[in-house]
């Protein structure tokens, strides 16, 4: 069996990966916040200059004259708000103030100004809520499994884990564990009324004071930052407890008796956890923030089994199985050849056994809807993916599923949007998109780009007429070169034929954003086409793609 240091180390750097998932949903929440805060500021911008402008006024003379004006145009808005918030699932009590909004004669700008910005925020707090949600399930499931992993690798002895389903999941993650007894779900709902508040009085007083907008905007800036940072300390704080349960259920199934508190020992290190560090405690006196991590907001400790010297007997019983023979894991067997071996699902549906052994990030579009075709779909083609292509997925990438319309990659967000009705190609097809974003070189792309396309000419470029999947005509335009491997490679995302050029006209070859996407779906389907039809595009994609 290994020693105390082994699995010191090995924690440590499960730790470290656990508390990545954190920053990595820190950081999707970060651009939620610069979003809704770039919207609110377009639509406090956008109302006093509709007001300058309908009224023949100056911006000096609109603000005093804004406060107390009725404006029946906003319920060109508010049905529009109504629409959005019934296909993305947004919570029945704004839903019900909208309507309310909706069926008024009379509005003052005021209240229209303060919907509109609310619309914003119930918007960025709902997809907060998503985000922890999903990162959280996914740190504890990932905790669970890999503390059993290393367990197992430590003692050189494997036996079956029963897999986690998704009731457990739920279980855990809607329990609160913090003193107030609230949990990350009751604590965002709160920030968003404390936020919500706070950006009505500063409208409230902007207005009736006549003041310049950009006071409003500035001081509601503040407090959306302040809000983001409550949210980083949320979603670190989470992630460390849910890390720190995942290892207790470990601990607890596979019989560990005693556990250590390790510190990460670093001029960060909070008094806390340097008087903690080195502690052994029972398993029975396993308590967060008491006795195990997290101790504080944006705690890094964690615990690790913890054995007297002459303690050799674990894993040995459970280790034999029905068989009598006792199993071994070697040195160099990986996570995943464990898991296929060793996690035993056989008490769990199919469904919920391919949910609970992913590490992908999935959710429901619209919550409540039925995704059962899609999900299944998803699965089965991300099955059928490259192993380093399921590992670029694993690291962060958000996949929607039951959106209307078209399937679309996300690529500021890392979110793959799986249409309602979607096929197998399709999947492949935005999955492409995402091995562009993460996996491929951009400069190799962009230099590849060039010499397939090379010199362009206006009749190299076709306008036609498609419809979209609401059945509206549009005019899109295609760029028709021989070594395309489909129509759609060459398709050019301009509105009009002369965005396409720079001044000194040359083509925008960088409009081609089905450049690297069509090719790796054919490389999916028959790499053997792909390399004849394009050597170049394929060395691109085997290069990162390959599992030899």
């Amino acid at each position: 069996m290994k020693n105390s240091d082994y699995w010191k180390q090995r924690f440590g750097q499960l730790e470290a990966a656990q508390n990545q998932k954190g920053a990595a949903a820190y950081q999707e929440m970060e651009n939620i916040y610069r979003q809704a805060q770039k919207e609110i500021e377009g639509k406090i911008n956008t109302w006093y200059q509709r007001f300058v402008a309908n009224n023949g006024v100056s911006m000096a003379e609109a603000r005093k004259m804004l406060s107390g004006k009725a404006l029946k145009e906003f319920q060109w808005d508010v049905n529009d708000y109504i629409k959005y918030g019934k296909e993305n699932g947004i919570n029945n009590k704004w839903m019900k103030e909208l309507e309310n909004a909706s069926a008024k004669f009379h509005i003052t700008r005021l209240e229209a100004l303060k919907l509109q910005t609310q619309q914003s925020l119930e918007v960025l707090f709902g997809n907060q809520l998503d985000t922890i949600d999903s990162t959280m399930k996914r740190i504890y499931l990932d905790g669970y499994y890999h503390t059993a992993y290393e367990l197992q690798k430590g003692f050189g002895i494997g036996w079956d884990i029963a897999g986690v389903d998704q009731k457990q999941i739920e279980k855990v993650i809607r329990k609160p564990w913090a003193v107030d007894g609230k949990n990350f779900s009751e604590r965002i709902w709160n920030n968003k009324e404390k936020l919500i508040s706070e950006v009505h009085k500063e409208l409230t007083q902007n207005i009736i004071l006549g003041q310049d907008p950009q006071k409003a905007i500035d001081a509601i800036a503040k407090k959306m930052n302040t809000s983001k940072y409550n949210a980083g300390r949320l979603v670190m704080t989470e992630e460390a407890y849910f890390s720190s349960a995942a290892q207790k259920d470990c601990f607890d199934n596979l019989d560990v008796e005693k556990y250590e508190i390790v510190a990460t020992l670093d001029s960060h290190t909070s008094d806390i956890c340097r008087e903690m560090d080195g502690k052994v405690f029972p398993m029975k006196d396993f308590e967060a923030g008491v006795t195990a991590p997290p101790f504080h907001v944006y705690c890094r400790s964690t615990t690790v089994p913890y054995f007297d010297e002459n303690f050799e007997q674990v894993g040995e019983r459970a280790a034999r199985g029905e068989d009598g023979k006792t199993y071994y894991v070697p040195e160099n067997m990986t996570y995943k050849e464990w898991e296929k071996k060793f996690i035993n699902n056989s008490n769990i549906s199919e469904r919920q056994t391919n949910q609970s052994v992913t590490n992908y990030i999935v959710r429901s579009h619209t919550p409540g809807q039925d995704i059962a075709n899609e999900d299944q779909i998803v699965k089965e083609v991300i099955l059928s993916m490259p192993q380093k292509v399921r590992d670029a997925l694993e690291q962060g990438t958000i996949i929607d599923i039951g959106k209307e319309g078209a399937s679309q990659y996300d690529y500021v967000h890392d979110i793959l949007y799986v249409a309602k009705g979607a096929d197998k190609t399709e999947v492949i097809h935005e999955i492409g998109h995402m091995v562009e974003n993460k996996l491929l070189d951009a400069q190799k792309v962009a230099k590849v780009r060039k010499e397939i396309v090379g010199e362009v000419s206006v009749l190299d470029i076709l306008a036609e007429i498609y419809e979209d999947t609401s059945g509206n005509e549009i005019e899109i335009f295609l760029l028709k070169k021989d070594k395309f491997i489909s129509e759609y490679q060459g398709r050019i995302y301009v509105d009009n034929i002369f965005d396409a050029s720079n001044s000194d006209g040359s083509f925008k070859d960088e409009l081609l954003w089905e450049f690297i996407s069509e090719p790796f779906r054919l490389y999916i389907q028959d790499p053997n086409l792909l390399k004849k039809k394009s050597p170049e595009i394929f060395r691109l994609i085997e290069e990162v793609c390959c599992d030899r």
